[in-house]
């Protein structure tokens, strides 16, 4: 049976009764045995919430113990979080929920997330070093019956009272973690490139995705990407850990979603390192989703540096079927770039610009980059539409924004509107306000006009995109794409 691991253990094997009766309920009586995983679960919670408080508690709901922050920061995992929140809600739906037929196949994910939460915890608190894999082929027990079991607080105080008679959780968990990081310092050498890394002056923001829809063709695809996401998650352990002497901003958040029967989506540091190291070469499909707030790499050119990712991806064979994104931008210069790679080549997003981007709007909005104005025509022709034109400027545009322009005039500029300005926005059409207005003043002489446009507008998270102005025979239009 799967529970086996548990019999015996200090505090936890309590538990193993509840989890054994569970198993074998799953298929004749799956309602019972859902309800039965619940109870496990709730016993099991409040064991680890004793344990990490070091001290009998009253009275709590298993709601109320998921959601308090010492339970939450001591487990530290989204995904055990995600398994016992499946257990509770399953179990409350075959309790209280009139007419509810559970399906043997949902007992039996339900008593497989139980498996993971016993087996996780016992690891974590110092019990075992390891529990085997859950089987789903489980056998019928006709004959097996239903063990109410209302002792739900003693059964977990006695569990508590056992346990630190022998243990410290805190610091078994320290211990745990610890072993965990290092582990996958040591997986991480062995399934990728020990790289060297350089930084260079100034702060990078980059904002990447990557998305497989089917199970990966090649072996070596998945050393391509975990040379890269692999590298960035254990910079930051690194960093966590005060080994890199970094006094800089360093941030990295990171998401997985691995697809198929078993798959799950994760935002925890070490689930998403374990992930990338060891689940990537069998999933039916994965998203990779990043966000790098930190020193720029300097990747050189010598054996054993790293390579910027935009270029090691045009090296994985065209078999692949996949689609890359990714959005940069440097603090020191405002330098942005948005890019998209898709069937074996990068795309020319140019060639889908079009003004209906105007219409949409998207989480987090637009970041400009040093936008550039200007129209060329004749001033002394036309000095009262040129003046109404920096007019209509002044409206949208503060005194500030306009310094540099200042200085342009000076030196003899006569067309610029607007030089090196940002304006982020949340919706292009207020951008497109403003062009309006100057093409309304240049109406009556826009065929003896040419327009200049520079700079661009860029979203920073997903689906990302670009936007620009651009100069047509209607006068000025903000044009882009969604990626």
């Amino acid at each position: 049976m799967n529970f086996e691991f548990l019999r015996g253990l200090t505090g936890l094997g309590h538990v193993y009764v509840n989890c054994c009766n569970a198993e074998k309920l799953a298929l004749t009586m799956p309602v019972q045995s859902v309800f039965t995983s619940r109870k496990g679960a709730e016993v099991l919670a409040k064991f680890i919430y004793m344990a990490a408080l070091n001290q009998e508690i009253k009275q709590m709901t298993f709601n109320d113990i998921l959601r308090d922050d010492v339970f939450r920061r001591y487990v530290n995992s989204s995904e055990i979080m995600k398994a016992f929140h499946h257990i509770r809600t399953s179990g409350n739906m075959a309790v209280h929920e009139e007419g509810y037929e559970a399906p043997a196949k949902e007992a039996i994910t339900v008593l497989q997330d139980l498996h993971y939460v016993t087996g996780e915890v016992a690891r974590m608190m110092g019990l075992i070093d390891k529990y085997p894999k859950f089987n789903r082929r489980i056998d019928a027990y006709p004959d097996e019956k239903y063990i109410e079991d209302s002792e739900i607080e003693k059964k977990a105080q006695k569990m508590f009272l056992e346990y630190v008679e022998k243990y410290d959780a805190q610091v078994e968990r320290e211990r745990f973690y610890k072993r965990k990081v290092d582990k996958l310092k040591e997986d991480f050498l062995e399934a990728s490139s020990p790289f060297k890394i350089d930084w260079k002056p100034g702060i990078i923001h980059s904002h990447e995705t990557i998305e497989f829809k089917n199970k990966l063709l090649h072996s070596e695809t998945v050393q391509v990407i975990q040379d890269h996401f692999g590298f960035m998650g254990m910079q930051t352990v690194r960093f966590l850990q005060g080994e890199l002497e970094e006094d800089r901003v360093y941030n990295f958040n990171c998401e997985l979603t691995v697809y198929g029967e078993d798959g799950y989506t994760t935002t925890d540091l070490g689930e998403f390192m374990h992930g990338v190291l060891f689940d990537l070469p069998e999933a039916e499909g994965f998203k990779i989703v990043t966000f790098y707030e930190g020193p720029n790499f300097d990747p050189g050119k010598n054996n054993g540096e790293r390579e910027f990712f935009e270029n090691a991806i045009e090296k994985i064979n065209r078999d692949e079927v996949f689609v890359y994104k990714i959005y940069e931008r440097l603090d020191i210069s405002g330098e942005a770039w948005c890019g998209k790679y898709e069937n074996g080549e990068w795309v020319n997003l140019a060639d889908q610009y079009n003004p209906d981007i105007i219409n949409k709007s998207f989480k987090g909005g637009w970041e400009s980059n040093q936008l550039h104005l200007a129209i060329i025509m004749d001033n002394e022709k036309y000095p009262e539409i040129f003046s109404a034109l920096n007019d209509v400027t002044r409206m949208y545009f503060s005194d500030q924004d306009l310094i540099c322009l200042e200085d342009f005039r000076e030196d003899g500029d006569d067309s610029s509107l607007l030089i090196g300005v940002d304006w982020d926005t949340d919706n292009l059409q207020e951008i497109q306000s403003y062009l309006d207005d100057l093409n309304a003043v240049l109406a009556p002489i826009l065929n003896e006009c040419d327009g200049d446009c520079e700079g661009s507008w860029y979203l920073n998270d997903e689906p990302f995109g670009v936007a620009t102005w651009v100069w047509t025979p209607d006068g000025f239009r903000i044009v882009g794409t969604e990626m």
